[in-house]
């Protein structure tokens, strides 16, 4: 455990069995157990450290796909061997949402063990994971080996967990009792899980609650406040960039009419961006450098008329141009900014659901999709589209897009990026939520999974000149 992680490896796994190394399965006493070995996909495990007989540790590989998990023992002229078939997961992509034959959430990842792709080109594919959960999954955060999720789900199995869990590919843990309420947003910020949705406390346990309505902030072992300030309504959207942490929603500071709907935290204390979007509703932020985009339904930001989408630079807000119904989702690519939702027009574009933003201008990303657009995540050159849609307009419905998407700058150059179809998900149910596993620009491969020579959709993004 864990058994999922992140493609350029570094996640630390622990792997339980017997004989590693004691002195009946050795034959002799020794102070410093070698000559251990771990292969994972043909790929050497760095670090490996011996714990005990049972139990052995090593820092993965980068690597695509499900492989086996190789451990060899070898001293003077004894060896032993033994394998654990599709061990461990690589993932670029997690997925999540409702499916509806089963009647409740799932969660998945991609690439899948069926199409892996390779370091280049990883495979567009979704494979899923073997857990159930009573209603939707609305978020994800992924902190390395180890997944947050949460929705509007009370139960897991037959377990109550309330809301919000922690997934390592094996095991699914409550965090401390939960909440009482949805959890729409999940964000890393620092050391801590900072969670947002539509409840008032949450509980740790032992009668123990903390009152918190619609924001509070998880360290690994208890629940607590974010900043001593309180909230009246829902927290939908978060996310975080260096010292600064954003929430978007419906809500306001308790006594206070300066924070509609929009908030800013420095680490010390809470920050209006101009009375943010008044009686409006923030579904979606997205940052690059000091500019921050948010999508929702609103007519405002600050003083400035807008609809649905506003531009704030750090010191004051700027129009976009129109969106003709609600954004959902937000993800920055080089200097383009791409919005999905349930519109039709952006701008006086004819967008379908989808559409990018750059220097002043909307422009429809090919013809779009048929349905709305719940989620975006940009990794490297490539954009991952997660929604309830199952077509690309104009396109027909022979390219299987179903409920997710892929769009990749062709970095050759001389053809028009297509989307791609996430194979694996037609059978599943609408994409409500994604999350990177690895990044918007990944690094700490080596040269062999990102080659100076060619061209790696996955790796360092592009100008996207293509566009």
């Amino acid at each position: 455990v864990p058994r999922v992680g992140p493609m350029q490896g570094g996640s630390l796994i622990t792997l339980k069995g017997s004989y590693f190394g004691s002195t009946y399965s050795r034959c002799f006493e020794s102070d410093v157990y070698d000559g251990i070995s771990v292969l994972i996909g043909g790929r050497e495990c760095s670090n490996v450290r011996y714990v005990s007989d049972s139990e052995i540790q090593c820092l993965t590989p980068s690597g695509t796909g499900s492989p086996d998990i190789v451990v060899s023992i070898e001293q003077g002229p004894l060896s032993r061997s033994g394998m654990m078939s599709e061990g461990f997961s690589f993932v670029l992509i997690y997925y999540a949402g409702f499916q509806g034959g089963l009647g409740g959430g799932y969660l998945g990842f991609g690439p899948s063990e069926d199409d892996p792709g390779n370091f280049t080109n990883p495979g567009s594919s979704f494979q899923l994971a073997e857990t159930l959960f009573s209603k939707s999954v609305d978020t994800i955060a992924a902190q390395g080996e180890r997944i947050f999720v949460g929705g509007s789900f009370a139960g897991f199995g037959e377990s109550d967990v309330n809301f919000v869990v922690s997934w390592d590919g094996v095991r699914t843990e409550p965090l401390a009792e939960g909440l009482d309420g949805a959890v729409k947003t999940l964000t890393l910020y620092g050391d801590m899980l900072v969670v947002g949705g539509s409840f008032q406390k949450a509980f740790q346990g032992r009668g123990s609650v903390v009152r918190s309505p619609g924001l509070v902030g998880w360290n690994g072992t208890h629940w607590s406040t974010v900043g001593q300030s309180v909230w009246d309504g829902s927290v939908y959207s978060s996310i975080a960039t260096g010292s600064k942490l954003y929430i978007g929603g419906q809500f306001r500071m308790a006594r206070s009419s300066d924070y509609g709907g929009l908030a800013m935290f420095d680490g010390v204390q809470w920050h209006s961006l101009q009375g943010g979007v008044g009686n409006g509703r923030v579904n979606a932020i997205a940052t690059a450098l000091e500019d921050v985009y948010v999508g929702g339904s609103f007519v405002r930001a600050g003083g400035v008329a807008v609809q649905n989408i506003a531009q704030w630079d750090g010191r004051q807000w700027h129009a976009m141009g129109d969106v003709n119904g609600d954004v959902y989702a937000i993800a920055v690519l080089g200097e383009f900014v791409f919005v999905g939702g349930d519109f039709s027009a952006a701008g006086e574009q004819e967008v379908n659901h989808v559409a990018y933003y750059q220097q002043g201008r909307w422009y429809p990303l090919r013809s779009g999709l048929d349905g709305p657009v719940y989620s975006l995540v940009s990794v490297g050159s490539c954009l991952y589209l997660g929604g309830s849609f199952l077509a690309a307009v104009g396109e027909g419905s022979a390219a299987g897009i179903n409920y997710g998407a892929r769009w990749c700058v062709d970095l050759a150059g001389g053809e028009e990026p297509q989307f791609e179809p996430v194979s694996g998900l037609t059978s599943v149910g609408p994409v409500r939520t994604m999350a990177s596993a690895v990044g918007q620009s990944v690094t700490g491969f080596d040269e062999e999974v990102c080659p100076s020579d060619q061209a790696a959709i996955h790796c360092e993004p592009t100008p996207l000149m293509m566009l």
